[in-house]
């Protein structure tokens, strides 16, 4: 089966191509706030019994401390603390959702950018916001068109 990688190509040429100043002053004021609405999501779901099944069983086997579990004096690896931060914001469901790409963009738009900023010295808070517009954007956008099938 040939797979048709313009959409991909496109996606990832818009994501390497995004600057802050490329932004609307109105998108970089929604981001914030759906930012706060992912950390304090994060933070709420912290203590919930899956949350500390998850960062318990992650402790066990991750010998790495890079990054903080919000909510929690706990530090993982990267990658875990990505997949409990993660968890953690969609762990309530008071996180955001978008309905038709059938995905909960900061869960997956937040918490990477949080770690890349946690792990990498100079990563600005322009920088950062740019990365999670980037996130909300693609993410969505890839739900959207597989949800209604490639193609």
């Amino acid at each position: 089966m040939e797979v048709d990688n313009r959409y991909t190509r496109g996606m990832a040429r818009f994501v390497a191509n995004l600057r802050y100043d490329d932004i609307p002053p109105d998108v970089r004021h929604r981001a914030k706030l759906l930012i706060l609405d992912a950390l304090g999501s994060g933070l709420y779901s912290s203590d919930l019994k899956w949350s500390r099944l998850l960062r318990e069983t992650l402790t066990a086997v991750d010998t790495t401390r890079d990054c903080a579990i919000w909510g929690t004096p706990q530090r993982l690896s990267s990658v875990h603390a990505v997949l409990c931060n993660g968890t953690q914001v969609q762990g309530f469901e008071l996180d955001d959702v978008h309905r038709e790409a059938v995905i909960h963009p900061s869960s997956v738009a937040v918490p990477p950018v949080v770690a890349i900023a946690e792990t990498r010295p100079g990563f600005s808070g322009r920088d950062f916001l740019t990365a999670v517009v980037a996130g909300y954007e693609t993410g969505p956008r890839v739900g959207r068109k597989w949800s209604v099938g490639p193609g």
